[in-house]
Parts: structure tokens; sequence; C-alpha cells
């Protein structure tokens, strides 16, 4: 379940390792592979607040029409669609695949939509003030390698052609000087920002490549200094990023809590069911959520001796959504009010080697077969 692209890199220094041509060298590979469960792990959080995964990750829309290449090509009829669903398409992989570029070779793991977060009043940043300086359109997303370093991440999709010297992507870098982030004591602070654009193609094409631009713009401003923390702002995001996961798990009020509409009671708790692993690669890794069943028909049933699965093959499938159980604890302390919590988050990290099928991303969410898991025990929220 993977494809590549062409990989192309401006302003990125250092390369990051994953990226490099030979591990010694400070110079980018020429191209770089996606694995397509996580592509659209990172779609199905991004672009809904709940429902299930449907299509689940062997289903997924959009990955139907990629041709069976070696690179990340469509089917020809793509090239027949209307302009509406080429736009669709291009818009929403293209934002899929900034998040997973980021988060895979950046280390960038939590993603808020700048439109829920630009202008919330002074007292949710600590002092600090992030709005809108100028007209016109604004990057996709504030994200953030842990609370201490926000940063800003545009993404665009196209089917046309992209490079760094042509007038759209210079259109693509006056979005981060459209932003202002001052300090309680109004000092303009820059911070670190990406541009991710794909171009995608289609496979009688032969000669235009699927490719990704990188591109490493920065925000007006100036440096921040050590008497000026973002820690406040990098909370914020995190919280946003884990509000929308719990809205997949139906933990609507902490999620109500985690984006900025008051806190949690402490009196007020949640019973949810905690899930172990049994396969590779989190096993005996404890996870709450539950399962969505995508297809009609008799479920796998979970006996003493393990699943016991229908007579009727196919008929049913149900996928599992769940968050690992030590950040799940961990986010919801902060939606009651202690989003100190999020300053010590550790990143899920597999050990050897999983099928196609099972999906994770670093912020500890995983999307699979419900057959990995067993339920056993619950979990207070």
């Amino acid at each position: 379940m993977e494809r590549r692209l062409k990989l192309r890199l401006r302003h990125v220094q250092p390369v990051p390792a994953s990226l490099r041509a030979r591990p010694e060298t400070d110079l980018p590979a020429e191209w770089v592979s996606v694995h397509l469960g996580q592509l659209y792990q990172h779609y199905y959080f991004d672009c809904y607040p709940g429902g299930p995964p449907i299509p689940d990750l062997s289903r997924f829309e959009y990955l139907q029409h990629l041709a069976a290449t070696t690179e990340f090509r469509f089917l020809d009829h793509i090239d027949g669609a209307s302009t509406t669903k080429k736009r669709g398409l291009s818009t929403d992989l293209g934002q899929a695949f900034c998040r997973w570029a980021l988060d895979t070779h950046f280390g960038i793991p939590y993603f808020a939509h700048l439109n829920t977060v630009i202008d919330r009043p002074l007292s949710t940043f600590g002092g600090m003030r992030l709005s809108r300086s100028a007209k016109g359109d604004l990057p996709d997303y504030l994200c953030a390698r842990k609370v201490t370093d926000p940063m800003v991440a545009e993404a665009k999709g196209r089917f046309s052609a992209i490079a760094f010297a042509n007038a759209e992507f210079q259109t693509w870098r006056k979005q981060f000087k459209r932003i202002e982030i001052r300090s309680g004591a109004g000092k303009c602070l820059s911070l670190k920002g990406f541009i991710v654009a794909t171009r995608f193609a289609t496979a009688d094409r032969s000669r235009t490549y699927p490719a990704l631009y990188i591109e490493d713009p920065h925000t007006p401003g100036e440096e921040a200094g050590p008497d000026e923390d973002l820690t406040e702002l990098g909370r914020v995001i995190v919280a946003v990023h884990y509000g929308r996961v719990f809205r997949k798990l139906q933990l609507d009020l902490l999620a109500a809590s985690l984006e900025g509409y008051g806190s949690t009671p402490n009196e007020l708790t949640f019973q949810v069911p905690v899930w172990t692993c049994i396969g590779a690669p989190f096993v005996n890794q404890e996870f709450v959520g539950g399962f969505y069943r995508t297809r009609p028909g008799h479920m796998p049933r979970l006996i003493e001796s393990g699943w016991e699965l229908p007579m009727e093959l196919g008929a049913g499938h149900g996928v599992f959504v769940g968050l690992k159980r030590d950040i799940a604890v961990q986010v919801a302390a902060a939606a009651r009010g202690s989003l100190e919590t999020l300053d010590n988050l550790q990143p899920l990290l597999p050990e050897g080697l999983w099928g196609s099928e099972f999906s994770w991303l670093r912020d500890g969410t995983v999307v699979a077969p419900m057959t990995y898991f067993a339920p056993t025990g619950v979990q207070v929220l």
C-alpha cells in the first residue's frame, strides 16, 4: 500500500534524515514513498468531526481511482472528471499529503485549522494574540511538533504544473504575511512555516510526474526570545487537534472543552471501553475507542478463545478507531482545565512489521480491522 512521488525541497534546512538521498549528506532524495493507509487516516481525521471511516482504509474513494503503478498516479478517466470533482479531489488530498508529510518526515503530529483558532481572546493564549493582518487567503493550519514549537502550514494540490519560481507559488507565500502573532508585550513574533504542494498526474501522462513540493517560509516578525514563551499557543493547537479525535470517539463534551468552549466539570465522567491490541505493531498496548460497522451483515464475535468469524464471508465488516489509552487520559485532563498535561505526550511508535490494512499515526490514533483488538476493560475519562 505504498506509492511514490518526485520530491522537491526549497529552503528546507536541514533536510530530514528520512528525506535524504544518503544519511551522511544534507541532500534530498529524488523520490518519496507514501503509505496509503496513513494518508487516508490523515484525511479521515481532518475532514469531518464525526462519523465512520466509510469507505474504510481498504476502500478509500480516491484510492480506488489510483493506477496500478509504483507512482502515485490516477487512472486515465480522472482527466475527464468535472472541474468541481477534480478541484475537490485536489484540495482533499492536498491537505492529506500536507499533514502526512509534516507528520511522517518532520515529526509534526498536531494540526488545528487556522480559521478555528485565529482571533481568539487574549486569555486563550496566555496574553498572546493571533490575528489577521491583511485581507486575502490565510494558511490552512496551525501545527506543532510539541507545545513549545508551534508552526504554520499551507496545503495545496494541483493537476496543473507546480514550480517554486512560478507566480502561483509566490501567491501562496503571501498568505503567511497575512497573519500576525504578538506577545503579551505587543512584540510581533515569527513562526516557522511550511508550504506543501502536491502535483497529481494520471497514468496516460507518462511524462508528467506526481511530485511533492515543500518550502519553508516564516511569518513576519522576530524570533521569540527566552522571555517569550509560545507554550500557550502550542497547547491550544494540541488541544484542538485532540478535540477532533475525541469527536470521532463520540466524546463530544470533552471535545468541546478542548476546542475552547469551557472546561468539563470533574464531577462529570465518561466510561469508555479499553481494547488491547493483539497483533503487530502494538501487541499488548491499550487503546480507548470502538468500532464502526462499515458493511451490513453478521459481525465477528469475540468469544473466550478469540474472534469467531461469521460463516458468510464478506457480509459484515468493522473498523476499529481508537486512541492510545495513556494519551487519552492526559487529553481528558486537559479538557478539565489542566492544559499542562499536554506538555509531555509521547508519540506512538510501532515495533516490527504490520499489515497494510493497519494504520497508525504518531498522535496515538489507530484505524484498523476490529479483529486486531480485544476489549479488556474500562477507562474513566
